[in-house]
């Protein structure tokens, strides 16, 4: 398991293969940072049958033993308990006392109001660009008129989109989300070096051994009275995964949901962060429930790509995909990303 090189099958064909597989890559350069090796340029390779993680260096035991901290690799959603429907009493109840395993790391999640209300300014300053300066093409081609207001400008954080398409799912959604992430940043030293292990067991060889290391991890949660091993599929990083959606060939509708290792989950959350991008639809009515518009969600499948470029050139296809009409928005993010 210690070695230079991963491998993630594609086991279902669609998109959740490619997200498992950048969390993966993700979480092997911080590895690799907090180790003190060189970690900017791992890989991202599509070989076919899998996919394949090339590392600068290889991870060796040594590396695993040094950490002490949960990587960082995804952040949970953090919501104003004002704005959320919490009390008076409750929104100031101290962190320790809170139920919600949210509500007790408020603070270290995505502020998503606060950047909800940053983006509500940025469209008015955009108002103030000249028409030909606040066009996907000008932020695209950084255009001179643009440039020289950057500095006034307050973009919200590129990831407020992949926020909102997870918030606009049910309640239950959200929480299953914030729980995966929160459960990762509460790992102890020695459970997150047992927890590591066992992630760089399952993706050192093709087959992947996922079923022999889920055992194994239900030992390990037996041992330490951990919660519970698998956890709701959530479609919204496994596409194929709603209810009565859960068979690769229709003989009628089951009302279920599949479940997985919730590691593997929290690594397609992480690539789902490094990979993709949500957009509303131009045209789309608000829903009279949540008052929030259709959004899409483009996942960008690479060949052959480091974590570096994929970081550098990410935020400069979400500054310029601008809502469009369906067909419209496609095209545009073939072309960008051609």
């Amino acid at each position: 398991m210690y070695q230079q090189t991963y491998k993630v099958e594609r086991r279902t064909g669609t998109s959740a293969d490619i997200l498992e597989a950048g969390g993966l890559a993700a979480l092997l350069r911080e590895i690799l940072r907090k180790a003190g090796k060189p970690s900017a340029d791992v890989l991202l390779i599509d070989s076919g049958t899998h996919y394949t993680i090339q590392l600068p260096a290889a991870i060796e035991a040594g590396d695993v033993e040094t950490l002490e901290h949960p990587p960082p690799i995804v952040r949970h959603l953090d919501l104003d308990r004002k704005q959320d429907g919490a009390t008076e009493e409750e929104a100031a109840m101290p962190a320790k006392r809170r139920s919600s395993s949210a509500d007790r790391h408020a603070g270290y999640g995505f502020n998503y109001n606060g950047e909800m209300q940053r983006r509500k300014v940025f469209m008015e300053q955009l108002k103030q660009l000249p028409p030909h300066a606040r066009s996907p093409h000008a932020f695209l081609s950084n255009a001179p008129e643009l440039q020289a207001r950057r500095d006034q400008l307050t973009p919200p954080s590129p990831e407020l989109p992949l926020y909102a398409a997870i918030n606009q799912f049910k309640k239950d959604v959200v929480e299953s989300f914030n729980k995966t992430c929160i459960r990762w940043r509460e790992l102890s030293p020695e459970l997150l070096r047992e927890h590591v292990r066992l992630v760089l067991t399952a993706f050192a060889t093709l087959p992947n051994p996922l079923a022999e290391v889920e055992m194994r991890y239900a030992a390990l949660a037996r041992q330490h009275r951990l919660d519970k091993v698998e956890m709701t599929l959530l479609q919204v990083i496994n596409p194929t995964t709603g209810k009565g959606a859960n068979k690769s060939k229709a003989s009628g509708v089951a009302i279920g949901q599949q479940s997985g290792w919730w590691v593997l989950e929290l690594l397609k959350f992480a690539g789902y962060f490094l990979l993709a991008h949500a957009q509303t639809l131009q045209g789309s009515k608000e829903r009279q429930k949540d008052r929030q518009k259709d959004l899409k969600i483009y996942i960008v499948r690479p060949g052959h790509i480091s974590l570096r470029l994929l970081e550098q050139l990410m935020p400069r296809f979400r500054d310029a995909l601008w809502s469009s009409t369906p067909v419209k928005q496609d095209v545009q993010a073939g072309l960008y990303l051609a």
